[in-house]
């Protein structure tokens, strides 16, 4: 199963990273560091509207069987082939475990916000759509 960290960059520094995006990779690894790294990371990150989001996400999908919503979770099942997508939204950052290479998540998530970075966590990889 796949792990991507879906974050924003707050506008004030935004231009900060541009161009150098593995300086900010970088940044999310050691914010567990100290509380210095933990608080500067924060400082970086515009909040997310969870429940604007959450929204969102079930209006573009749809109502169906195969979505759940658990507190701060939604899960999309595929029952043909027996694997599921979880999406978990928190504060500053979204939690997304997949396993499809093309996560309905995913899309529209980025159609929600072209601003997000996505941060690969299996393979140590961050893309963005913007920098």
């Amino acid at each position: 199963m796949s792990k991507y960290v879906f974050l924003r960059i707050n506008d004030k520094f935004r231009d900060f990273f541009k161009g150098n995006k593995e300086a900010f990779l970088e940044l999310y690894y050691r914010r567990d560091e100290s509380v210095f790294y933990k608080e500067q990371f924060k400082m970086f990150l515009e909040k997310n509207n969870k429940k604007e989001i959450k929204d969102y996400l079930i209006k573009s999908l749809g109502i169906r069987e195969d979505i759940s919503l658990l507190n701060d979770k939604i899960i999309l099942e595929n029952k043909y082939d027996n694997n599921e997508d979880i999406l978990e939204t928190y504060d500053n950052y979204l939690l997304m475990n997949s396993v499809s290479k093309n996560s309905p998540f995913k899309r529209h998530l980025l159609e929600y916000d072209s601003n997000f970075i996505i941060i690969d966590l299996n393979n140590a990889k961050i893309e963005t759509c913007y920098l």
